[in-house]
């Protein structure tokens, strides 16, 4: 599914673009049912692990994951969507012909889960240029109410923000940052089967979830194939393995691009708990809101 001109425009303006029914009925209740027993299994473990980053409440009777950072174990479903004509053929407008896969995870943020303070994910992960785009399959309705995605139109072109604290990356924009126009935030909710695009670079998050089920969103991170990752270790076998569509040529195509130094002394393997102890957030999280603070 080829975008239209005019959906091209839109994406270069604002940094975001949401597309209908991306994902076929079966695929889509296939999907909740892998991620209902991956939850069902969930219970058998006490800590985060490989694959699940679970809720602080999580027990074993009453199992809370947060998500899975590696679904693409979980079933060959998950890597077939992920190199799907309905995936790439938009993601091929906006990039070009040759791309590469990044980062795959499952989202599930339950009833009464806490928030994702608002970044830019270039900022966290710096590339020699910016051509990639973060796609969200939504797996359930994405919705206000539990807890969708939300970005600031435009932001991609405009600075890359600060996102440490004391010196430190917290891979979050502080709410009260001048630069930072939290009035403009906008909600992206979206239909179960499809798909939001947003750029690396544009400013987005997501409220506490406060519906009484869940929101399921199967993330996948693409890049031109000639964008390469600063400051971060490269198997090159593994980098050309992740190939999805066109050729690798080995080639860094690089921008002049200004942001501040990523200083990793926090480590964190989630990005919501990079985000722990941020100290300006703009959505509270519903446990502080509990306690009035």
């Amino acid at each position: 599914m080829s975008l239209s001109a005019a959906q091209k425009v839109a994406f270069r303006h604002d940094g975001c673009l949401v597309l209908d029914r991306v994902l076929t009925e079966q695929q889509l209740r296939r999907m909740n049912e892998l991620i209902d027993s991956m939850v069902e299994q969930s219970a058998e473990t006490t800590t985060n692990t490989a694959m699940y980053d679970l809720e602080s409440d999580h027990r074993a009777q009453q199992p809370r994951v947060r998500g899975l950072r590696d679904p693409l174990a979980v079933d060959p479903l998950f890597t077939e969507i992920s190199v799907s004509d309905a995936v790439l053929d938009p993601i091929e407008d906006l990039l070009g012909p040759d791309l590469r896969r990044e980062l795959a995870f499952v989202n599930i943020k339950p009833p009464g889960s806490g928030p994702l303070q608002p970044h830019q994910d270039f900022a966290i992960l710096p590339y020699t240029n910016d051509c990639l785009v973060v796609c969200g399959l939504a797996l359930t309705d994405s919705t206000v109410a539990n807890g969708c995605l939300h970005v600031l139109p435009g932001s991609h072109r405009r600075p890359i923000l600060e996102h440490h604290q004391d010196g430190v990356m917290i891979g979050a924009i502080q709410a009260d940052d001048p630069e930072f126009d939290t009035a403009r935030m906008v909600p992206v909710e979206v239909p179960a089967g499809g798909m939001s695009i947003h750029h690396f670079r544009t400013v987005h998050g997501s409220p506490p979830n406060t519906s009484a089920g869940d929101r399921r969103v199967f993330w996948l991170d693409y890049a031109a194939e000639d964008t390469y990752p600063i400051g971060k270790p490269v198997d090159l076998q593994e980098f050309a393995q992740r190939m999805v569509r066109g050729t690798h040529t080995r080639q860094v195509r690089t921008l002049a691009l200004e942001f501040p130094m990523p200083n990793r002394a926090r480590r964190a393997k989630v990005l919501v708990h990079l985000q722990d102890g941020l100290a300006s957030p703009l959505y509270p999280h519903p446990e502080a809101q509990r306690h009035g603070q």
